[in-house]
């Protein structure tokens, strides 16, 4: 009809159903996901398969950070297989898919080793096939030795650092031996000054642990309470009382390092 677009309607209707699934990432145009669902969509039975995938990820409580490592490799062989059902899949397949990945994708060993872990998820906790994937084969990680800062250097690193907040975060996290993402969820009253004791909850493998309190830190987390006044995370943002991000506690040390020299 003159003077008004048409739409196409089937188009559109797969594309919402696989929008139910498949969410749009925040960083993605939503003219880029469209064209990407258009070109790689889902079939109703593996949109099925992903769907009942993700509810077993939930019901097994992973991390959010292994959640999305799975879903999104078990995403990408599901978007090759076009209208092959992934239930339909062999051992075979799968080792000639993992061998796609490393010669044509180039994909590490170690996203390879997630690809393997996704996969036999699906397989032997979605669809039960037993262990028939637990051998599936996988490179051998390449042997490096952990990056460890010397003792002259951490110092370095605090005196360094002129932002109280930020000479607080290095201390803490090298103090107690935190990851990030633990530094960055550590709250208030997960300082125990009496016993000298932090409580890290939920840190690797989802378990709570202890770790010691030194005096030192102690004391540099006083001053920096009394001039922050944090209410419920130790490390909050400037503007709001929610936690640092990964990224930004990532950044303060690189910044630091830079300085030290290191």
């Amino acid at each position: 009809m003159k003077g008004k677009a048409m739409l196409e309607l089937a188009q559109l209707r797969e594309y919402l159903e696989q929008r139910k699934v498949l969410p749009t990432r925040a960083n993605s145009p939503l003219a880029k996901k469209v064209q990407q669902l258009k070109e790689y969509s889902l079939s109703s039975e593996n949109l099925l398969a992903f769907q009942a995938y993700q509810n077993m990820l939930k019901l097994k409580g992973y991390s959010p950070r292994t959640f999305d490592t799975y879903k999104n490799e078990f995403e990408r062989l599901l978007r090759l297989l076009g209208v092959v059902p992934v239930s339909s899949l062999t051992k075979a397949h799968i080792q000639s898919y993992l061998l796609f990945l490393m010669e044509k994708k180039g994909l590490s060993e170690t996203m390879i080793h997630s690809a393997v872990n996704a996969i036999k998820f699906n397989f032997e906790k979605v669809e039960n096939r037993g262990r028939e994937f637990y051998d599936l084969p996988r490179p051998k990680r390449p042997e490096k030795l952990h990056v460890v800062l010397a003792e002259e250097e951490i110092i370095s690193l605090i005196l360094k650092t002129p932002n109280l907040k930020h000479r607080a975060l290095i201390m803490t996290s090298y103090s107690a031996g935190l990851r990030v993402s633990e530094l960055v969820n550590l709250r208030v009253d997960d300082m125990d000054s009496k016993r000298m004791m932090i409580l890290v909850r939920q840190g690797k493998g989802k378990k709570d642990r202890m770790v010691p309190l030194s005096n030192k830190l102690l004391e540099t987390l006083r001053d920096y309470f009394r001039h922050y006044r944090p209410k419920e995370y130790l490390f909050e943002g400037t503007c709001s009382q929610k936690l640092y991000s990964t990224r930004s506690a990532q950044v303060i040390l690189k910044e630091a390092k830079w300085r030290a020299g290191i």
